[in-house]
């Protein structure tokens, strides 16, 4: 005597073309369609990072200094640190300093600022020659 194999369960297409002539039952799927995440602007994007910085307690300062010059990184924050500086990710880091020195420039320092003298311009200071002299 051969064992016997049980029978597949009809799916829902195949039972309706058994039924008769064909109807063109769509049938809806158990699985849905799609579990990708809605696309989000950038804005929100932006709304999500800074929450996040905040819910640490840090401001953007504190949050760029920790990710630079953190001691114990993870294997992920390495990889986008050394992405960010070797210029293999986008934006290039040029194109944010460049950012980042535009608005430096158009920004005005509060009146009662004492950590720099009155009329010192952080960005334009006088060339300094870094060459080594023998």
């Amino acid at each position: 005597m051969q064992p016997k194999t049980p029978r597949r369960q009809k799916s829902a297409t195949q039972a309706s073309s058994d039924a008769g002539p064909s109807h063109n039952v769509n049938v809806p799927s158990a699985t849905p369609a799609s579990t990708r995440k809605t696309t989000r602007t950038n804005s929100e994007k932006m709304a999500t990072v800074l929450a996040g910085i905040s819910d640490a307690g840090w401001t953007v300062p504190t949050f760029l200094n920790h990710f630079l010059n953190l001691k114990n990184r993870t294997e992920q924050h390495e990889r986008m640190l050394t992405a960010m500086l070797n210029g293999t990710s986008k934006p290039h880091l040029g194109t944010i300093l460049q950012a980042l020195f535009e608005k430096a420039e158009s920004t005005s320092f509060r009146a009662d600022d004492t950590s720099m003298p009155p009329g010192f311009n952080m960005l334009h200071q006088e060339k300094v020659n870094l060459a080594i002299v023998s």
